[in-house]
């Protein structure tokens, strides 16, 4: 692994981290007041968007590469950005305090509603 590749690593696990506490920190559901440095976190947000855009551009040179569609390349990511956000937010949806929303009822009728399309389709992995 080189210096780049250990430093990426590095960072995603503290992003993580970081995602991880600021959860903690202000979970959904509380009416807590959020204390942090409105500055840091307009910094960090900025620091996260400049990286997502430069990592898409490096993505899309490599889609060019591997010799895949762009649609492609873009609806893999999106899968995999989803499964992620449904592995973030599982618990705090089954936490059973917490009166469901419009847009939980309508997330698990499109999740039932896609995982039906699919298995009606027979597509296999």
């Amino acid at each position: 692994m080189t210096d780049l590749e250990k430093l990426i690593s590095s960072v995603t696990d503290d992003l993580w981290s970081v995602q991880k506490q600021l959860m903690e920190a202000f979970p959904p559901g509380t009416a807590e007041k959020i204390t942090l440095d409105a500055g840091l976190l307009s910094d960090f947000k900025a620091a996260v968007d400049h990286s997502r855009q430069l990592i898409w551009s490096l993505i899309e040179d490599m889609s060019r590469e591997s010799g895949l569609r762009p649609d492609e390349v873009l609806l893999s990511f999106r899968v995999r950005r989803t499964l992620e956000m449904v592995h973030q937010i599982r618990p705090y949806l089954l936490n059973p305090s917490l009166l469901p929303t419009r847009e939980m009822l309508l997330l698990g009728n499109e999740i039932r509603e896609t995982a039906t399309e699919l298995e009606r389709t027979d597509r296999q992995l």
